[in-house]
């Protein structure tokens, strides 16, 4: 762990293996382990345990949308499993819901521009592109 602001390492935390992404918000966090290819959601001031998930290959980036109670989760995948976008509900502690999307890596109409991950969840009730 981390003080952003003084600059310095506060704690390091047992069992995170590989850490790749973490991200904080409103008293969560969600960290990527790519050590392990899981999830770990855990309370910011206690720093319990609130759930740990199996995620796809290479797990990265993560991200949390406080409002809709929704942790996700960018895996890079390899050869043998592509790109997926690992969803872990928030609204429900401890959490059983976590679900893959696999996800389509389609170039932009222009070649200025990087190419952009689209992707459906449906069962979450979004739909967007990821750029």
């Amino acid at each position: 762990m981390i003080d952003h602001d003084a600059k310095r390492h506060i704690a390091t935390l047992p069992g995170f293996p590989g850490v790749a992404g973490a991200v904080a918000d409103d008293g969560d966090i969600l960290t990527t382990n790519r050590g392990a290819a899981t999830i770990t959601w855990l309370d910011a001031a206690t720093y319990e345990v609130k759930g740990v998930f199996p995620s796809g290959r290479q797990p990265n980036g993560a991200a949390i949308v406080k409002h809709l109670g929704l942790g996700i989760a960018a895996c890079i995948g390899d050869a043998d499993q592509g790109p997926v976008l690992q969803t872990i509900n928030l609204k429900v502690w401890p959490s059983l819901l976590s679900q893959s999307t696999s996800l389509r890596v389609m170039p932009s109409a222009s070649a200025q521009h990087r190419p952009r991950l689209l992707c459906r969840l449906s069962n979450q009730g979004f739909s967007g592109e990821l750029a």
